[in-house]
């Protein structure tokens, strides 16, 4: 079965994140990565129960400078991220400062479609469109 999968690293994420579940709910299983928001985390786990939900702890830059061991997590996490979503349909949106999510999409667009929300600068246009990278 085909799985919508979202990544999600804002909490003005949340309106996307909730109108794209309502779309696929239905037709798809839906999974979710919280990337760095404990809150966004918590009120989805509390919204969206049956829901498979997984929060994704990012270190800062001076942790990972000074645990270097955080990019070999992040390279086994992206492996496992990759391996667990071929051919299925990915939402991310935009944030400056997240390299995870950009580390994880980078692989993820090679098996699968991946679409680009931009929910920084979406309030200037009132039609969003969705475009694949």
């Amino acid at each position: 079965m085909k799985v919508v999968v979202m990544f999600s690293q804002s909490p003005s994420d949340i309106r996307y994140v909730l109108s794209i579940y309502e779309q696929y709910k239905n037709k798809f299983k839906v999974k979710i990565y919280i990337i760095g928001v404990r809150g966004n985390y918590i009120f989805l786990k509390n919204i969206l129960p049956k829901v498979d939900i997984e929060y994704i702890n990012t270190p800062t830059m001076k942790q990972i400078f000074f645990n270097p061991f955080h990019l070999i997590r992040i390279r086994i996490l992206k492996r496992k991220i990759c391996l667990e979503n071929v051919d299925n349909i990915v939402y991310f949106f935009s944030r400056y400062v997240d390299y995870y999510t950009a580390f994880l999409i980078d692989s993820l667009k090679k098996q699968n479609i991946v679409y680009y929300i931009d929910s920084v600068y979406s309030f200037l246009d009132v039609n969003i469109s969705y475009a694949k990278n």
